[in-house]
């Protein structure tokens, strides 16, 4: 088994026993003509977890400038991430890195520019672990917090309605819709509403018993970076401390 072959399979284990289905490996798109990863270059490869879906680029970083590597990963990243969204937009991209590209290029400053600046999501993987490891930017960690948070209600059911879940990645929108019917009368109702907007989390309605800023604070989301929505834009900044200043920016 090539080099290649043995980074491909160490990514793919790991998500497996992580709990991810593989649904396509590889992963290709619909292209004219076709790219280079459809016809047996460095592979995407998709899965699925619950609500999730994703697909990775895996990179191996195996030529003699990491330079390059680099500047091949992230074009081929931001070309698959267009194509994405045209054609699975609900679908989050990931980039799979071995450890040693993380310890050289990626720590350096042209590969922390990259990374930060295109907002690339990255999973970190070692051969002699046999382990791969999500290096999350702040928005992929305030997307799964919500998503943790609201699949909780996804089961919800009364007498006459009940719940569904609305996870839409690309506008960053998360919603818990009632759906139903009383009697003749249509239920159509958002019971939690959350936006990410620049970076923050805007909780733009909330019609449970449940305090979701102190939720997502407790799962490690910082303090500045919630909205609360709910607020009138005037009376936001008595809500927070002074060096809240990102409140005010959602509103």
């Amino acid at each position: 088994m090539s080099k290649r072959d043995k980074y491909h399979e160490t990514v793919k284990q790991a998500l497996i026993r992580e709990g991810w289905a593989i649904t396509h490996d590889p992963y290709m798109f619909q292209t004219d003509p076709k790219l280079a990863t459809d016809l047996g270059a460095e592979r995407l490869l998709a899965a699925e977890r619950g609500y999730e879906r994703i697909a990775v680029e895996i990179k191996s970083f195996l030529r003699s400038s990491q330079v390059v590597d680099l500047e091949e990963a992230i074009g081929q990243y931001a070309l698959y991430q267009l194509f994405l969204r045209q054609s699975d937009p609900a679908r989050q991209l990931y980039l799979a890195v071995p450890r040693h590209a993380l310890d050289n290029i990626l720590s350096r400053e042209v590969g922390r520019v990259a990374i930060e600046g295109l907002k690339v999501n990255v999973i970190v993987y070692s051969l002699a672990d046999d382990e791969a490891t999500p290096m999350e930017t702040p928005v992929a960690f305030y997307q799964r917090c919500i998503k943790q948070i609201l699949s909780k209600y996804g089961t919800l059911k009364t007498d006459d309605s009940e719940t569904e879940l609305i996870f839409d990645d690309e506008r960053m929108r998360y919603l818990v819709m009632w759906l139903g019917w009383r009697g003749h009368k249509r239920i159509h109702e958002c019971a939690i509403h959350i936006d990410i907007v620049d970076e923050q989390i805007v909780i733009q309605w909330n019609d449970t018993e449940e305090l979701l800023d102190e939720t997502l604070m407790e799962m490690g989301v910082p303090k500045t970076a919630i909205c609360l929505g709910t607020i009138p834009p005037e009376f936001r900044a008595a809500t927070l401390p002074e060096e809240s200043s990102l409140y005010q920016k959602a509103a």
